[in-house]
Formats: C-alpha cells, structure tokens, sequence
C-alpha cells in the first residue's frame, strides 16, 4: 500500500486519490493525529513494483501530497511519529513535493545517494528493485546499506513532519 500526506486537508487528498485510482481504497487516517498518513491500498492481488509505481506517480501528480511512499513489508508507523525509532516509519520509493520539501531534499538525496530518480511534479526517489522478480537483480545498495540509507531518510523525513505539525498530540 502507499502511504501519503499533506499538509493541507488529508480527506481533500482521499477524495483526489480516489478520483484519480477509483480501483483502489483512500481512506484519511485519524490515529496519529495531524501525522496520520492518507492510506492507499490497491486492487487485492496488486502486488507488483511497477504497478505500484505507476500508482505513486498518480498520487503525486494529484498536486495534493507534500510526500508519498510505498509501505514495504517492515514499516509500521508513519514517519515521524516515533522520532526515537526511525526504522519504524521507513517507506520505500519516497517521493517529495520540490516546494514543500525545500532544504529537506538536499539531505534527502543525500541520505539516498546513488538512488535513481524521477521528475513527477516533484522527485521520485527509486530504492530498489522489486524483491519478488526472478533472478539477480541489479541492487543500488547492499541490502544493509538499503535499509540505513532508508532509515537515514525516514528520520529526515519524520524530524521535518514533526516540525510542520509542532510536536502534534499523537495517540498510540
């Protein structure tokens, strides 16, 4: 599934994923207060990378998201919600929009040196191939280098997020 923000109204960005992927769930989460994520799940049986790419793209180029990221298998928290923990709230593939990011993307692409990127109304960072192929993939990174690079990027993302929200009430 994709997770999203904005720092704008999260049901305005739902019902913008939802125009734009009317096949898939976007629901605005409450949980986390203002760092609640909007939560897209695709089709059941949607699973491959390039799917859910394309899928990242349409949600970035809604112009509703300040981020997006696809939630691999280890995340479980949205960014920023326990700022002690980053490795909780990594997302695969993040994707930042140019003027809510700012001087967060300097250090972003920095934490993801090497990543390749794409220019979709803002910048895709892509982390790695997609573990379900066959075969030898070309990996960017080590799988370890992956995850610290992942978790350096999530801890730059949640300090931002954090700061946009002013230290926001979060029930856990």
């Amino acid at each position: 599934m994709l997770w999203c923000w904005t720092d704008d109204d999260p049901t305005r960005l739902a019902a913008a994923v939802a125009a734009e992927l009317p096949d898939h769930e976007a629901d605005a989460e409450q949980e986390y207060g203002t760092l609640s994520p909007v939560v897209v799940r695709p089709p059941e049986g949607v699973v491959d990378q390039a799917d859910l790419l394309n899928d990242l793209r349409t949600v970035a180029a809604t112009g509703a998201p300040a981020w997006v990221g696809l939630l691999p298998r280890g995340g479980v928290l949205p960014p920023g919600v326990a700022p002690e923990l980053p490795e909780s709230g990594v997302v695969d593939h993040l994707w930042l929009r140019r003027d809510w990011a700012g001087d967060l993307l300097p250090a972003v692409a920095d934490a993801l040196a090497d990543a390749s990127t794409e220019e979709v109304a803002g910048v895709l960072f892509i982390t790695g191939p997609d573990p379900r192929r066959p075969g030898p993939a070309d990996l960017v990174w080590t799988p370890m280098v992956r995850y610290q690079r992942l978790v350096a990027a999530a801890a730059l993302l949640g300090e931002r997020l954090r700061a946009d929200t002013a230290g926001p009430e979060i029930v856990i």
